[in-house]
């Protein structure tokens, strides 16, 4: 009697098992395990300096002079000299903007874009 109580058991234990595992591959998002952020802004950065941001997140892909988005004149005027730096990771790109501000480049904006959705 105890047999078919300890196999029944165990092919439940299985199943459990398996469903555990189907919902960390399939179901939880990639910048979950990747540690990355969600999509939108991401105000954890904001303040940082540019060598804060390489230290957390490895140099980045791409940077150049434009602003995230297409920001109103008054945005623009007020964050001159703007740089944008980039990180591409499988699950999308990481987006922060920054602008010299007492002799160092501090972030005052950055942002999460899951792949496949694109920033004008």
């Amino acid at each position: 009697m105890r047999r078919p109580r300890l196999i029944g058991g165990l092919v439940g234990l299985a199943l459990a098992a398996g469903a555990l595992t189907a919902v960390v591959v399939f179901i939880i998002p990639t910048h979950w395990w990747e540690g990355r952020p969600r999509f939108g802004p991401d105000e954890i950065y904001v303040g940082k300096t540019r060598e804060e941001l390489i230290a957390l997140l490895g140099q980045p892909t791409r940077e150049g002079p434009w602003y995230i988005g297409q920001p109103p004149l008054k945005y623009r005027e007020k964050y001159k000299g703007t740089q944008t730096l980039e990180w591409h990771w499988e699950s999308g790109q990481f987006l922060a903007s920054v602008h010299p501000a007492d002799g160092k480049w501090v972030c005052y904006y950055s942002a999460w874009v899951p792949k496949g959705i694109v920033i004008d």
